[in-house]
């Protein structure tokens, strides 16, 4: 079943075999702009260089073959940009997001990861969230811990890794 959830600004959507063909070329054609190189810079190499409708295509379909991959929009239906959740053991799940840079600074990224947290808590199978981060990207790092996260440690001296245990709803 596909993930989805709502929040006050946002709406969030799995894109999965449901998704229709033009909602996909739309989506093709907006990966250039939210995954400019500020938006990038922490991340890993496959997210640098989307420039082209070929490249955002090829970044699509890796994104959604090796995670769930939700589009997150306003209410407006502007994407503003991504989470990614693979799980492993289908009990550990690691998550990441991009929000494009014109829309940093105004609280969706603490709103997306609070619906989320929200709508994990209720997925029978997921036991905790983890995430990896740069520890150059305090904003993320700051927002992680602001939302109940814990750190875990580094890896390889440049990665903070965080976790949160998710409550089952009844």
């Amino acid at each position: 079943m596909a993930l989805s959830f709502q929040t006050t600004r946002l709406e969030v959507n799995e894109i999965d075999n449901t998704t229709s063909t033009a909602q996909i070329q739309q989506l093709i054609a907006k990966i250039p702009y939210i995954l400019t190189a500020d938006v990038v810079t922490h991340l890993p190499a496959y997210f640098h260089h989307i420039d082209s409708a070929s490249k955002a295509e090829q970044w699509l379909t890796r994104m959604c073959s090796e995670s769930r991959l939700l589009q997150i929009t306003l209410k407006d239906k502007e994407t503003i940009g991504f989470l990614f959740a693979n799980t492993e053991n289908e009990i550990n799940t690691h998550i990441g997001y991009v929000i494009a840079q014109q829309h940093w600074g105004k609280g969706y990224a603490s709103e997306l990861l609070q619906g989320f947290i929200h709508t994990a808590n209720t997925i029978g199978s997921w036991h905790k969230l983890i995430a990896g981060v740069d520890k150059s990207n305090f904003a993320s790092v700051h927002l992680l811990k602001k939302q109940g996260f814990s750190e875990q440690g580094c890896a390889n001296g440049n990665m903070y890794f965080f976790e949160y245990a998710l409550s089952k709803a009844d």
